[in-house]
């Protein structure tokens, strides 16, 4: 039996294969996620959770085996870290059962988001055309920064928008204002968009435009008053990134919003 076996979702490329080593699988695991070559899609894989008594391990446990490399469900897992946050505050240790009806509730109710995740099905093909642009959203609270990018491309009849990366972490437990947290997220959603126009870059140089719902990033990023270091660096990665267009977004038309306060599975659909 031979172990090695072939496919791609292109009918031209798939026919050069020699017979003997074509995969005739509709799906198969792609770096931990379940590839659909005829649709071009990318889908959760769903593993196997512990489904006895909680405790802060079985938490830690069960959320890092959602795998989402591509960060587009992170909305859904941070609410999962926030929970985490709040049991080490309490002191609980690792291997304490909690027994907290409020977060035993919260718990079941993330867990039950998590086993639905292996619905969420998106396209991993992009239309990339010269008038393709490429949008970074990012935003930040007292509790979380995030970041969203899209590509966008326009065709005579529609117009084409397929969500390429995401990020969303909890802020450090040391306090940090808001304004340096936009900056942070500002810089980390550069660094991002950066890496995503080096992947592009052979087929297209799209426009790039970054968008934020804080007018003092904004005032930060175009300013030319000298800044503390840290806030100073974060700028320079800004602007590093070439033909960045740096604007403004009122909160509520903010994708990346969604990640400030968490999200269950139905809001998130809504949002992406």
């Amino acid at each position: 039996m031979n172990l090695r076996g072939w496919t791609t979702s292109s009918p031209i490329v798939y026919s050069a294969i020699p017979h003997h080593l074509q995969d005739t699988r509709k799906s198969v695991l792609l770096f931990g996620l379940i590839w659909n070559i005829k649709k071009v899609t990318l889908k959760i894989n769903q593993p196997k959770f512990f489904e006895g008594f909680v405790t802060l391990k079985t938490i830690l446990q069960n959320t890092s085996k959602v795998y989402d490399p591509l960060g587009l469900v992170s909305p859904v897992i941070l609410r999962s870290k926030f929970l985490m946050r709040t049991l080490r505050e309490q002191n609980n240790a690792l291997n304490d059962q909690i027994s907290n009806k409020e977060i035993l509730g919260e718990w079941a109710n993330i867990q039950r988001d998590f086993k639905d995740l292996s619905g969420f099905e998106y396209k991993c093909r992009i239309d990339c055309l010269t008038s393709t642009e490429i949008h970074t959203f990012l935003d930040s609270s007292a509790k979380e920064y995030s970041f969203i990018i899209y590509a966008q491309t326009p065709h005579p009849t529609h117009t084409a928008i397929n969500p390429l990366f995401a990020k969303a972490r909890i802020t450090p437990p040391r306090k940090i204002t808001i304004p340096k947290l936009e900056l942070l997220a500002a810089s980390l959603a550069a660094i991002a968009t950066e890496f995503i126009l080096d992947a592009l870059e052979p087929v297209i140089r799209p426009s790039v435009f970054l968008w934020t719902d804080s007018k003092c990033t904004l005032a930060r990023i175009y300013g030319m008053k000298i800044l503390p270091s840290y806030e100073q660096n974060c700028i320079k990665q800004i602007r590093k990134v070439n033909n960045l267009q740096v604007k403004f977004v009122p909160g509520s038309q903010n994708p990346a919003n969604i990640a400030s306060r968490g999200a269950t599975w139905a809001e998130l659909q809504l949002s992406i």
